[in-house]
């Protein structure tokens, strides 16, 4: 329970990270349009903003295919294999893999069936319980009345 909560604080965490970067570099590359730097300086800028987020938006990626692997395989639900087309993407920063958006899709929609299939049997159970105290306090009720 706590692991999700931690993974969502990360993922959280990078995601604002990411925009505050995002923000930076606007910033800085607007001000060099205003200062009339020459155009290559303005282009490094950019060169170094996409460089740094790309590598923001990889650490993204592999924490939310981390976060689902790690939901999937506690729900006991098959996760795609990596010769699976369409399923898996190499990251072109560090050559690790992690989800296409597809498969991060596919792969929560099936945790979510699965959840909701739990929840239901919990509920149902949890209604027939709540069903037998009533018939029990009622049964206990007339027994001991005066």
């Amino acid at each position: 329970m706590f692991d999700n909560a931690r993974q969502a604080w990360q993922l959280r965490r990078l995601i604002r990270e990411r925009n505050s970067l995002a923000r930076k570099y606007d910033q800085d590359i607007t001000t060099a349009k205003r200062k009339h730097k020459g155009h290559d300086s303005i282009e490094k800028i950019e060169s170094m903003a996409r460089f740094e987020l790309n590598l923001q938006d990889d650490e993204i990626e592999k924490l939310r295919t981390r976060h689902l692997i790690t939901k999937a395989r506690g729900l006991l639900i098959p996760i795609p294999p990596h010769d699976a087309p369409g399923a898996w993407e190499e990251s072109e920063i560090d050559r690790r893999w992690h989800l296409t958006a597809d498969a991060q899709r596919a792969l929560i929609v099936a945790i979510r069936a699965e959840q909701r299939d739990r929840s239901e049997i919990a509920r149902l159970w949890l209604t027939g319980l709540t069903g037998l105290v009533g018939a029990l306090s009622g049964l206990a009720a007339l027994l001991f009345r005066k």
